[in-house]
């Protein structure tokens, strides 16, 4: 929060200390905002081929083993979950 309030109104701050600061990336800065319909309607593209891209990249360095597929069939098991109750 410090951190945000840093970026909008840096006129008013002179100095920031963090301790042990995480996740301090911006988001705001590199995904553009969209609305509710929108992100449902992209959650709804979603299949095993696109969980495993993203997984590779975001959490295995582009190093897959088959082990990791258990992680992929899980998270595409809950957005099937989430569809059918809806």
């Amino acid at each position: 929060m410090a951190t945000r309030f840093v970026l909008m109104y840096p006129d008013l701050i002179k100095k920031l200390i963090l301790e042990n600061p995480s996740v301090l990336e911006d988001y705001k800065l590199t995904i553009p905002y969209q609305t509710i319909d929108e992100n449902y309607k992209k959650e709804l593209k979603q299949n095993y081929d696109r969980i495993k891209d993203y997984e590779l990249t975001n959490y295995y360095g582009d190093h897959w083993k088959p082990e990791y597929d258990e992680w992929v069939i899980y998270w595409q098991a809950g957005h099937l979950i989430r569809i059918i109750h809806e």
